[in-house]
């Protein structure tokens, strides 16, 4: 065994000549605080989307928080899907495609925020769910430094707002409502 002193990034940047600049979506960005409620009703089927708030595609999430009223058997997933009002233009490993306003905008993308979320016990305070994966990878430290676009596996940032959004892979077989609170810098 060897005693290190590993580096981050962030310090590594700073200690190097010249000095070299972190972007601000690491180091020094001011966060945005979003909170959305929804209602999950008892007759909702799986496959159900239900819409938070807005993301754009070029902010790196720091984290999503749940609360909500026990929905008995609900469980989700977290991701974005485009916004209801413009179709969306990506772009990976150099082929270009365009998704329809309101779908998912590209496969897997409704996941890359966390899987298997329960709301079948009531959260009277807000807990955790943020997993970030890079679509439908396993979950690694690394990926907590991506933005949206990248978790996403595009090319570059199509500087887009997307909607964040849960869908049930279990319907609830309860009324209540579910709310988000995330956070992101730019």
């Amino acid at each position: 065994m060897a005693v290190v002193n590993t580096l981050s990034t962030l310090i590594s940047n700073f200690d190097a000549q010249p000095r070299v600049l972190s972007s601000g979506y690491v180091s020094g960005g001011s966060d945005t605080i979003t909170v959305g409620t929804v209602a999950a009703v008892s007759t909702d089927s799986i496959g159900s989307t239900y819409r938070f708030g807005f993301l754009s595609s070029g902010v790196r999430v720091q984290d999503i928080q749940l609360m909500n009223d026990a929905t008995t058997a609900g469980v989700w997933q977290c991701g974005v899907y485009n916004n209801d009002q413009q179709a969306c233009t990506t772009v990976t490993a150099g082929v270009s495609t365009t998704t329809a306003a309101g779908a998912v905008s590209v496969t897997n993308a409704n996941v890359i925020f966390g899987t298997g979320i329960s709301t079948a016990v009531a959260n009277t305070v807000y807990k955790s769910i943020y997993a970030p994966t890079v679509l439908n990878g396993a979950n690694a430290a690394i990926n907590a430094n991506k933005r949206v676009w990248e978790l996403l596996n595009l090319d570059s940032d199509p500087e887009y707002v997307f909607h964040l959004v849960l869908t049930a892979t279990t319907a609830p077989t309860a009324n209540g409502n579910i709310t988000l609170q995330y956070s992101f810098v730019r």
